[in-house]
């Protein structure tokens, strides 16, 4: 009701009407032609609107937020989808920052960039912002914190303090200190 009106032969929108595709998609309409002795026809029409894709998304989500150091390029941290008041509306994704280079969106991936060196020895986590882009070049920025998880690492070298030994040597004799080299801070052996 009021959404419409005839001007001459022409349907128009209201003055003043509000029409929100979010609302209502379509709106029936009754038009009546009447004639000079009065005689009247009526038909009914369906009037669509289209979606102008005039609201911004509200949120970016992540699927997950950690990594383990050492991944290799294009492992994928998370999955990205955004939350859009939109029916309908697709979105696209990128980094405002990428951590120093360390990630990259490839469609709605969140994956490790070529060249990246994740190794939680030198930082524990990384902070990005991902960007979603709806079809009506509306954005909505959220700022993330991917962890980045330790792997054991193999040790990479032994060494042996002193390589003789006496002759005759009782059983429990010290031939040398062993110790071994680990990229892993505080990993005995």
């Amino acid at each position: 009701g009021g959404r419409f009106q005839i001007v001459g032969t022409q349907l128009k929108v209201a003055t003043g009407a509000s029409l929100d595709y979010e609302a209502a998609t379509v709106h029936n309409v009754t038009v009546v032609a009447t004639d000079k002795g009065l005689q009247t026809f009526s038909k009914s029409f369906v009037i669509s609107l289209n979606n102008v894709f005039d609201v911004a998304p509200t949120d970016v989500l992540l699927s997950a937020t950690a990594v383990t150091e050492n991944s290799a390029v294009g492992t994928v941290v998370g999955t990205l989808s955004a939350t859009d008041a939109e029916a309908g509306d697709s979105h696209t994704f990128s980094l405002n920052d990428a951590a120093g280079g360390s990630f990259t969106v490839a469609g709605n991936q969140l994956q490790v960039a070529p060249g990246a060196l994740l190794d939680n020895g030198v930082a524990t986590s990384h902070s990005l912002t991902v960007r979603a882009m709806d079809r009506g070049n509306l954005t909505f920025d959220k700022r993330f914190t991917i962890s980045v998880g330790n792997l054991n690492e193999t040790p990479t070298a032994i060494s042996l303090t002193g390589r003789s030994v006496p002759e005759n040597s009782p059983g429990g004799t010290v031939v040398g200190q062993l110790s071994a080299t680990d990229p892993d801070p505080g990993d005995t052996h």
